[in-house]
């Protein structure tokens, strides 16, 4: 009954320890869900931001020349930042620049 009693202790004791740092994880990544949701909610109010204004976008390029190929881009294809279709061919072009 002995061995018994003292496995039961030492299993509880070891159940313990792994609870504590079980929590401790869980924390860990319930912190990391919560800045991915924050930042996502950012990248959201980015995105609304810039489907609302075109000047938004061309302030957002520094080099004045590909600021006026996007212009001239934007111009010929008669794009708008309103369409998703639309973002993608811009975002398409602005990487290709």
């Amino acid at each position: 009954i002995k061995v018994a009693l003292l496995t039961t202790v030492f299993g509880l004791i070891v159940a313990m320890i792994l609870q504590v740092f079980y929590n401790l994880i869980i924390a860990m990544m319930d912190n990391i869900v919560n800045k991915m949701e924050d930042a996502s909610i950012h990248f959201l109010d980015v995105v609304a931001a810039f489907k609302a204004k075109k000047k938004f976008l061309l302030g957002m390029i520094q080099d004045e020349g590909k600021r006026k190929k996007l212009k001239d881009y934007l111009s010929e294809n008669k794009l708008s930042t309103k369409k998703d279709e639309d973002l993608k061919k811009i975002f398409k072009y602005l990487n290709a620049l």
